[in-house]
């Protein structure tokens, strides 16, 4: 199930933000930064607790990283709160007795990267898109 049609699927299949994944899910999951891009394929027994370690970590955590530009990397509250209502997180099933997510979290990066996704894993990217000016309109409204 999980292979270029997976990542398929999780683009295109509802989206929680961060403070809004349902409690005790137990699967594989794709996480979007504030443009709807793929950034980050990872499973976990609770992804809830997951996304709101990605979300309010220090700077060890990718996505945090991401997102230490311009005023969010000075302010950690702002750049919680940002990531909490702007980034989402699609939940894919995944059963470990036949699926594995070494294979699948290997395709999923290599069809996310061929789409031009700016993926995280592993990785020190961050995100130079202008934040300053979105987190400006939004606290302006």
């Amino acid at each position: 199930m999980h292979s270029k049609i997976g990542i398929h699927r999780a683009l295109l299949a509802h989206k929680y933000r961060l403070n809004e994944v349902p409690e005790g899910v137990r699967d594989s999951y794709y996480l979007f930064d504030h443009r709807g891009r793929l950034i980050c394929v990872g499973q976990s027994k609770d992804i809830a607790d997951r996304a709101r370690r990605h979300s309010s970590g220090d700077e060890s955590h990718a996505l945090v990283r991401y997102y230490c530009v311009g005023r969010l990397a000075l302010d950690k509250r702002l750049r919680t709160e940002f990531i909490r209502e702007y980034c989402r997180l699609s939940i894919q099933p995944l059963n470990p007795k036949t699926e594995d997510f070494g294979a699948i979290e290997r395709t999923s990066i290599a069809t996310a990267i061929e789409l031009g996704h700016p993926l995280i894993n592993g990785s020190h990217t961050t995100c130079a898109d202008n934040l300053d000016s979105l987190i400006m309109g939004r606290r302006a409204a």
